[in-house]
This record gives C-alpha cells, sequence and structure tokens, in this order.
C-alpha cells in the first residue's frame, strides 16, 4: 500500500466528514423554517400555552436555533437521535432496525442486478450490432423508461397475480430478522433495481465497445491471442472502470430513493420511516432518517472513489 494511496483516502474521508457536516446544517435549517409547531403537534390543538411552553422547555425548543444545532449534532454523534411523538419513544432503536431492513433489501436486489447486469452489458459489447445486443439495449431502454410505480405494478401482477409465486405485499413484523422473510424481500428488490441493472447494463456496453476498439487491443488481437483472453486480461479491467463508479453511485440512489418501493410494497424500511416523519409533521424523526440516508449515499460515493483510485492508480494523483 503506496503513500499516495493512503493519502488519497484520507483525503476522500475528510471530504466525506465535510460534506456530512454540511449536510447536517442543510437538514437542521429545512426543518428550522417548516412552519409546522412540534409542540402543538404533540399535545394538540386544545393545549394549554402553559403546557405548550413547558414542553418546549423539555425538548429544547425554547434555546436559540445556533445552540439547538449543536446539541442536536453532538447527540447524534453519540447515537442519540432525540424523540420521536410519532414513535413515542426514542428514534435511535427503531432507526436502526429500518436501516437494517433496507440494507438488507438493497443486499438482494443488488445481489442479483451487479452480475445480471454485467454479464449482460459484456455480452452486449463483445458482439454489438448483433441480435442479441439489439435485444439487450432495446430491453434496457425499455426498463430505463419504466417508472418505479410501473415497475412494480407490472412485477406484481406477473409473479404474485398470475403465477402465484411471490407474496404481493412485504408487510411483516418489523422486528423480524428480513431474511426469515425471503420471499417477502425479492418483488420489492426487483422493482428498485430494475432501472438500475438496465443502466449498468448499458454502462458496461458502451465502455466494453469503446476499450474493445482502442489500439492496445487492436494490437493484443494481431499478435494472435484468443479473444477470451483479449476481452477478460487486457479489455475488461479498462471497460469496468466507469462503471464502477456508476455501480457505487447507483448503490447511493437506492438507498435514498426507496420510497416509492417501500410505500408500494409496505416494506418496513428507512424511507417510509422518512415519509411517515413528513406526514406526520414529526421534526425529530424527519432529521434522523434524513441524517442517516443522506449518510449511506455520501459513504457509497466515498466506496466510489476509493474503488475507482483503486483500479486505476492515475486518479490517486
Amino acid at each position: 500500500m503506496s503513500v499516495g494511496w493512503v493519502r488519497f483516502v484520507a483525503r476522500r474521508f475528510g471530504l466525506m466528514l465535510l460534506t456530512l457536516f454540511l449536510l447536517t446544517i442543510v437538514i437542521f435549517v429545512i426543518t428550522e423554517v417548516m412552519p409546522a409547531d412540534v409542540a402543538r403537534h404533540l399535545l394538540g390543538h386544545r393545549a394549554t400555552q402553559q403546557s405548550l411552553a413547558a414542553l418546549r422547555a423539555r425538548l429544547g425548543l425554547d434555546q436559540p436555533a445556533p445552540v439547538r444545532y449543536v446539541t442536536w449534532l453532538a447527540n447524534a454523534v453519540r447515537g442519540d437521535l432525540g424523540y420521536s411523538g410519532y414513535l413515542s419513544g426514542d428514534i435511535t432503536p427503531v432507526l436502526l432496525v429500518r436501516l437494517r431492513n433496507s440494507l438488507a433489501l438493497g443486499a438482494v436486489g443488488f445481489l442479483f442486478c451487479i452480475p445480471t447486469a454485467l454479464i449482460l452489458g459484456v455480452v452486449a459489447g463483445v458482439f454489438a450490432g448483433r441480435a442479441i445486443d439489439r435485444f439487450i439495449s432495446v430491453t434496457s431502454l425499455i426498463g430505463l423508461s419504466l417508472p418505479e410505480f410501473v415497475s412494480a405494478v407490472f412485477l406484481t401482477l406477473v409473479f404474485s397475480a398470475w403465477l402465484g409465486w411471490l407474496p404481493p405485499s412485504s408487510l411483516m413484523d418489523e422486528n423480524t430478522l428480513p431474511w426469515q422473510n425471503l420471499d417477502r424481500l425479492i418483488l420489492p428488490a426487483l422493482t428498485a433495481t430494475l432501472a438500475i441493472l438496465a443502466y449498468i447494463a448499458w454502462m458496461t456496453r458502451a465502455s466494453v465497445i469503446d476499450v474493445m476498439n482502442s489500439a492496445y487491443i487492436r494490437t493484443a488481437k494481431l499478435k494472435g491471442l484468443p479473444r477470451w483472453l483479449v476481452l477478460f486480461k487486457h479489455a475488461l479491467r479498462n471497460a469496468l472502470l466507469p462503471t464502477i463508479t456508476v455501480i457505487f453511485n447507483n448503490l447511493a440512489w437506492l438507498f435514498g430513493g426507496l420510497s416509492i418501493v417501500e410505500t408500494f410494497y409496505a416494506y418496513p424500511g428507512v424511507a417510509r420511516l422518512l415519509l411517515a416523519g413528513v406526514e406526520k409533521n414529526d421534526f425529530p424523526l424527519l432529521q434522523a432518517a434524513t441524517l442517516v440516508i443522506a449518510t449511506m449515499i455520501v459513504f457509497a460515493n466515498f466506496l466510489a472513489d476509493v474503488m475507482y483510485a483503486w483500479l486505476d492508480p492515475r486518479i490517486r494523483y
């Protein structure tokens, strides 16, 4: 492990922490300027001014905004994400369970999505212009064009209503381990990753075609090397460079954009908790869920930078 590599990772890690810090400011400011009154929402419209004042004092809402931000950030760093009126309890334990569920859903989707997309993209790129390439390209274009709710309806009709293979809903006890109900994860995982699969396959195809037409690949072919050796030893490493970034950026999008999928299938994940915070004007819950999703997105982008630099040492400099 070179010194340049360590410095690159350290710089990117520092940039990730700075980005998270700036995001906490944005999250706090957005919830601060929202017109709803947290104390009034918790106690109801019949609450007296004395009870409202007492609750605001207990929640720290009577403090200046900078003081409340510092307190909220310090508590969040310690793992205390506050109290939720909607959940009637501390947010952290519930959010950790929901985070585990969302990670399980994303993992199932990516275990299917990534190998499938790479295989389809490589096959389409190697056989560019042929019938199989046209089929994969058209199918990918359709997958990219379908909104998530349309994909959800279509997949539910096919695999649940017509074939009867999978349950139409992912409703379950949120404290149940996700892998104990693996059949309930398949449909939302397919729905969430269908567009990502198509996009990654499309990008892989373009990268493979570009690399296969490069000068050093033509030289390898002229030397009489077998086609499979040229592809796997010389072409794929460079062809997958832009695809790695696309994969990790879509990983970030997946964890941040599951709200439609989780709502459609009634899946107990972080995105549904975020929507509950919006609907119930539960600002602590809204802040906590947004912070967790933003952290996953920023961390996924950090992993994309690190993987890209590991595959291409020139990026480190």
